[in-house]
């Protein structure tokens, strides 16, 4: 991450396609592993590219042809926009409250504004980082496949059936955070299983930089590594107790220390920042942006019972072979007496536990993308069913070394079943994803290219009107773009405004929460030269936008201070208010 700002602040090219391939070739560098054919090699650089441009291609489509968008990739966006375009142009505009990775990468696309405005309009900038990524994801696992030496014909199959899943192309197409997550996760479990054979601290480093990617794309990466980091001790004591006496517990903590370094200064840095700047050491848990406080301001969530086994089934939706794939690894390690099972087991399942753990409790959303890993671990124990037939390679092999990884053959007939059975899977998942219960964030668009519209009015109407979210906020945002307003001169907070912001063409005539001079803009607006006020209702999310809490009366009556001028009725989902556009009354 580091590399990347500098050389961005530098004014270097660091497109981020070239920074994933960068990446990639680090980690091809890193692994020297010579023994996958040329063909092969050059087989997974066609493949991340053809994969990306399908991803981009659908999410083009989605965006400029469908207008539909997931707020978290469009806030994003935005917090990139105000980063260079805002009022108060810095780094610390993208706040503290999320991970940076997302809106970091977005950055270099988001400059491209002035020449390609639908990549702010229409979040194309998010579309580009998460197609990047997920083609990257599947880069991970094509790897891993080759260099296990792993039949072609297989690490086809199980490439292809995790590349083109419905929602691996859904989330690799709409820019959200799952994308950079499922590729970090893939990577870090494809550098721990050449770990666990080559013994190379080189292998166990760049896991712990993986997870540190993932950490920077979603906090469950913390949980996720102290999870695998105590299995990297146990793997460490157990085989180093054979060949150093004595030795095997220092050993142990060595590893377990490389492994972690890196996400312990990810972590370090990320919340060090956000408390110098904002004030707050966890802005996630503390900030009234942050994810308690959403849950808080609509509501709260029942958790419980029924949210542990509805994450189950959501798990399952996702991944129908899963508990199936899981009973075969067990055997498979038994069989095998290795780890190469457990590993990813505990790495994505880690993941998918916490998940669980939250929605019990009541302290996330049930959302199906929170349990999209599933996917990845699926992928995973399939292609680990085949035997493995290379020959590792290590830049510095450990005294632990196996690197001749032979064994026991696995009938194809048997291979092809598990391929059959998984493409099976993706057919039963497909018609889920067009349920609102179970696919609150994916069924509109999936009803939409099934051609089931519902067969009833009020289906219809929901449908309709999650397509059509975000849309009563770019004809705000047009509205006021044609005013030719001045710098600052409509206030805005971000919580449901951010949408408004990355629509319009002036950014700048726009004063939100991460400007320095909100406070006194709001207090004063007419002296700070305030023109207008966009405000929501005083309830909900909106019971804490700092407009209503500093004039509770003013979405309803203008507070004494300004006059109404606008009335915006929303016709997107539910949840999005209804704006109103507020004159100031200038002294």
């Amino acid at each position: 991450m580091a590399a990347f700002v500098s050389a961005f602040l530098l004014g270097k090219d660091c497109t981020w396609a070239g920074l994933i391939m960068t990446i990639l070739s680090k980690s091809e560098s890193l692994s020297t592993d010579k023994t996958a054919p040329t063909s092969s090699r050059k087989a997974g650089i066609v493949l991340f590219w053809s994969m990306a441009l399908i991803y981009f291609g659908a999410g083009a489509w989605v965006a400029l042809s469908m207008k539909f968008f997931l707020g978290d990739s469009l806030g994003r966006v935005q917090e990139a926009q105000s980063v260079l375009f805002g009022r108060d142009p810095s780094l610390s505009a993208m706040g503290f409250v999320f991970t940076p990775l997302s809106t970091l990468a977005e950055i270099p696309l988001v400059a491209a504004t002035p020449l390609i405005p639908e990549m702010t309009r229409y979040a194309l900038a998010a579309v580009v980082v998460s197609a990047l990524f997920m083609a990257g994801a599947c880069y991970q696992l094509w790897k891993m496949a080759i260099e296990r030496g792993v039949p072609l014909w297989f690490s086809y199959a199980v490439v292809l059936l995790f590349a083109l899943n419905p929602m691996i192309i859904f989330y690799g197409a709409t820019g959200m955070s799952e994308a950079p997550f499922l590729f970090a996760m893939l990577w870090a479990c494809r550098r721990l299983l050449r770990w666990l054979e080559t013994d190379d601290v080189h292998d166990l480093a760049a896991a712990g930089v993986a997870l540190a990617v993932a950490f920077l794309a979603r906090y469950d990466a913390l949980v996720v590594s102290v999870a695998t980091a105590i299995v990297v001790g146990m793997i460490t004591w157990k085989r180093r107790s054979h060949i150093t006496a004595g030795l095997y517990k220092g050993y142990a903590l060595v590893d377990v220390l490389v492994f972690l370094a890196p996400v312990s200064l990810a972590f370090l840095v990320w919340t060090i920042s956000g408390w110098l700047i904002t004030g707050d050491l966890v802005s996630q848990l503390s900030s009234s942006y942050g994810n308690e406080a959403i849950i808080e301001q609509l509501g709260g969530l029942e958790g419980g019972a029924e949210a542990f086994s509805n994450s189950l089934v959501r798990i399952l939706i996702l991944a129908p072979l899963l508990p199936l794939l899981l009973l075969v690894s067990l055997m498979l390690s038994i069989r095998r007496g290795s780890w190469e099972m457990v590993l990813p087991v505990v790495l994505m399942g880690s993941a998918l536990a916490f998940q669980v753990f939250s929605a019990t409790t009541g302290t996330t959303f049930e959302f199906l993308r929170f349990f999209l890993v599933a996917i990845g671990l699926n992928a995973v124990l399939l292609l680990l069913c085949a035997p493995a037939s290379a020959t590792f390679r290590a830049r510095r092999p450990g005294r632990a070394a196996v690197l001749s990884a032979k064994q026991p053959a696995v009938s194809p007939g048997i291979l092809g079943v598990l391929v059959a059975a998984s493409a099976a899977s993706i057919a039963l998942t497909f018609p889920v994803l067009g349920s609102d219960d179970w696919a609150p964030q994916e069924y509109a668009l999936q009803q939409e290219l099934s051609g089931n519209r519902g067969t009833s009015l009020d289906q219809i109407q929901q449908q309709s009107s999650e397509l059509r979210t975000f849309g009563t906020e770019r004809r705000l945002a047009d509205y006021l773009d044609v005013l030719n307003l001045a710098d600052g001169a409509v206030l805005v907070d971000s919580t449901y405004g951010f949408a408004v912001v990355v629509a319009s063409n002036n950014p700048r005539q726009f004063t939100i929460p991460s400007d320095s001079d909100f406070i006194d803009r709001l207090e004063e607006p007419a002296e700070q030269g305030v023109e207008y006020i966009l405000a929501v209702p005083s309830e909900g999310r909106g019971a804490q936008d700092p407009i209503n809490l500093r004039y509770p009366t003013f979405y309803a009556d203008g507070a004494d201070i300004a006059t109404l001028e606008l009335i915006a009725v929303n016709d997107g989902r539910p949840e999005q208010p209804d704006w109103r556009l507020y004159r100031v009354r200038q002294q």
